[in-house]
């Protein structure tokens, strides 16, 4: 009997929190790629190459 009416009250309170939620708002605007974000995108793939070049030639030198 218990386990019953637990289950009902979750049950209410489940279906009262749906039915009580507004409508969703707009969806979010798409977010565009300018020149800004290539240019951070294309400055920090230049520095990626320059650390493994370096690091590469360091273990060059230790060898």
């Amino acid at each position: 009997m218990k386990y019953k009416i637990s289950s009902l009250v979750a049950l209410f309170f489940a279906n009262a929190t749906i039915l009580l939620a507004g409508p969703g708002g707009p969806p979010p605007a798409g977010v565009p790629i300018d020149g800004g974000a290539l240019l951070l995108l294309g400055a920090g793939a230049a520095y990626g190459i320059k650390r493994i070049k370096d690091s590469r030639a360091k273990t060059q030198e230790n060898k």
